[in-house]
């Protein structure tokens, strides 16, 4: 649940994003930004992902736990391909 904010097609992403995982109430005050950026180097395509407005550093690594499992999952599917 968010909003789009910015599109850079193949290069950029940024949305908004509400996860009920926070405990906070569903109010836009308590969304995250989420930031996908895409960088080639050569062949290769590095993802980076970042996520503003963690409520304590307890969210903070509860949330680059969730992202970096699904990062990975993003790797090994496109390295399959």
């Amino acid at each position: 649940k968010g909003e789009v904010l910015e599109v850079e097609p193949d290069r950029l992403l940024k949305h908004t994003h509400y996860s009920p995982m926070s405990g906070q109430p569903d109010k836009p005050e308590n969304y995250h930004t989420l930031t996908y950026e895409l960088t080639e180097h050569g062949d290769i395509t590095h993802v980076s992902l970042t996520q503003d407005n963690n409520g304590d550093q307890d969210e903070a690594t509860r949330a680059s736990a969730t992202w970096a499992t699904v990062l990975n999952g993003l790797k090994e599917t496109a390295e399959a391909a």
